[in-house]
């Protein structure tokens, strides 16, 4: 889940909003979703692996050429059919670049009428007037574009020269058609120095938000793993991120600034918080974070690429859940018969090193898993990421090079736990599936009945088997929602009818020369 610095430092959520058990219901801001008891996955769709750019970081490894066996337009309204049965409130709409697909506006409508809105990632390159008026007539919720620095620092990372220009007019063009905007930066330490310069776009263009991202090491980013900031940086963001924060506020100018895909920025937040005396806000935010659980991929948040193949975030394509052509998005998604897909619904016994022993987990979920298997080989060892010191994270290592926890309760806790993880796989069991009966708190997307059933089910017909067993019995449609989004498909099919437009495609990239600089 994103660490939502300026809602947090500037009050605009309190425990006293979420309360004990938030539900979602109409007319609920977006953002306040993850603070819901009920909530389910965002996710993002890879509409195509087709690009016009060729980002230094892209985990997709995008080209601007065809790919082949990409899901077709009737496959894509099947799947969106599926998301909306499931209840999933917001689909992102990325790539490659998105705006490449053809009938993409048609999609974007139709998601909108059965109840799931879309958003878009997108570089912003190829957005004309007409393009902003096609996305403001789709119901586009908001487009995110990257601008990864400034000026020359923007094309170096983009592998183009004219994209930051082309880019700055696709924001323009947005917000000259009402379409809000939210910029996406990526920090490397090839573009930390420009992070200044793009808060100031931000003031100057009045756009209302920001996510800063961490570097995560998958596609073309893993080749740049060593470009990753220095700790000491990633602190230094932060703290730029917090006083930009209170400036805007502090004038007038409300933004919403946000970090994504490193999940030890909220613990730095808190001891940031409490270092300056301000332990009830500090606090507070624990409290709040407590109630997202840290990282959600695979419990609130999840990736279905170009080939309709679906993960636990954009970044692990290394390892498919299932593919929405064979399967219902609710069967993919609650497969927990599958040990990996049931890991990360409930990863605590599992997670390995500094990460298994942090006194923060419960607000950090082990991070992210997916650095973490490309810096380690290991998807459960800790995140390599984490710049807090084991001071901080009230751990330390033995003469084995084993981490302990200096607090006695987290210390027998963790210890515990990884013995009766050990024993369930010793027996062959589905071991985060078993061990969810005695989970606590918001950490275990798996519900206490299922795990319970799957342990009373193994005595009579085996481990493999009650795993299939309950699976299936939690993977069940939901029949009034089912009913629903069937009245709903005609309805939906006009509204895409009436949002058909025209978008940049291959071909016209290609017989521009794009393709070739």
């Amino acid at each position: 889940m994103p660490v939502r610095i300026s809602k947090f430092i500037n009050g605009y959520v309190t425990p006293e909003d979420v309360g004990p058990d938030l539900k979602v219901r109409k007319g609920l801001p977006p953002f306040m979703l993850s603070f819901t008891s009920d909530y389910k996955p965002v996710m993002t769709w890879n509409t195509t692996r087709t690009c016009n750019l060729r980002c230094v970081h892209c985990y997709s490894d995008s080209e601007t050429k065809a790919y082949n066996g990409e899901l077709n337009h009737e496959e894509a309204l099947k799947m969106l059919d599926d998301m909306a049965e499931y209840g999933v409130p917001i689909l992102l709409f990325s790539g490659g670049e998105p705006l490449m697909r053809k009938r993409v506006f048609e999609l974007m409508a139709y998601a909108r009428k059965i109840g799931v809105r879309p958003t878009l990632s997108t570089n912003g390159t190829l957005i004309s007037r007409q393009v902003a008026q096609n996305m403001k007539k789709a119901g586009l919720g908001y487009a995110g574009i990257s601008m990864d620095g400034y000026g020359d620092t923007n094309d170096k990372f983009r592998g183009k020269v004219g994209a930051f220009d082309a880019m700055v007019k696709g924001v323009d063009n947005c917000m000259a058609e009402g379409v809000k905007v939210s910029l996406r930066f990526t920090v490397t330490q090839h573009n930390i120095q420009d992070l200044g310069k793009v808060f100031d776009f931000l003031e100057q263009r009045n756009i209302p938000r920001m996510c800063v991202y961490h570097l995560v090491y998958s596609g073309r980013g893993s080749d740049i793993m060593g470009d990753d900031v220095e700790r000491k940086f990633s602190r230094m963001v932060v703290d730029q991120i917090i006083d930009r924060a209170l400036y805007f506020h502090n004038h007038g100018m409300e933004k919403d600034l946000l970090t994504i895909d490193n999940h030890c920025d909220g613990p730095y937040l808190i001891l940031k918080l409490r270092e300056r005396g301000q332990h009830k806000l500090a606090d507070d935010i624990y409290q709040l974070l407590l109630k997202q659980g840290g990282n959600r991929s695979g419990i609130g948040f999840g990736d279905v690429d170009n080939l309709g193949n679906v993960h636990a975030d954009q970044f692990s394509w290394d390892y498919s859940w299932g593919n929405v052509r064979q399967k219902t998005f609710r069967q993919i998604w609650d497969g927990v018969s599958d040990e990996t897909i049931a890991a990360y619904k409930y990863r605590k016994p599992l997670i390995k090193g500094r990460c298994g022993k942090c006194q923060f987990f419960e607000i950090c979920n082990g991070n992210f898993r997916a650095r973490a298997r490309y810096a380690t080989g290991d998807l459960w060892e800790s995140d390599p990421a984490c710049y807090l010191t084991d001071d901080e994270i009230n751990v330390y290592k033995d003469a084995k090079g084993d981490y302990h926890s200096h607090d006695p309760k987290i210390e027998t806790e963790t210890n515990e736990l990884k013995q009766k993880a050990e024993f369930y796989g010793k027996q062959g069991f589905n071991v985060p599936l078993a061990m969810a009966a005695d989970a606590v708190g918001c950490l275990s997307a798996i519900p206490k009945s299922i795990s319970e059933q799957y342990l009373l089910k193994a005595k009579e017909v085996g481990a493999v088997q009650a795993a299939k067993a309950v699976a299936d019995e939690f993977t069940k449609p939901d029949p009034k929602r089912l009913a629903e989004v069937e009245a709903l498909r005609p309805l939906a099919l006009i509204d895409a009818e009436n949002a058909k437009g025209i978008n940049p495609t291959l071909e016209q990239l290609q017989l521009s020369g794009a393709a070739g600089q």
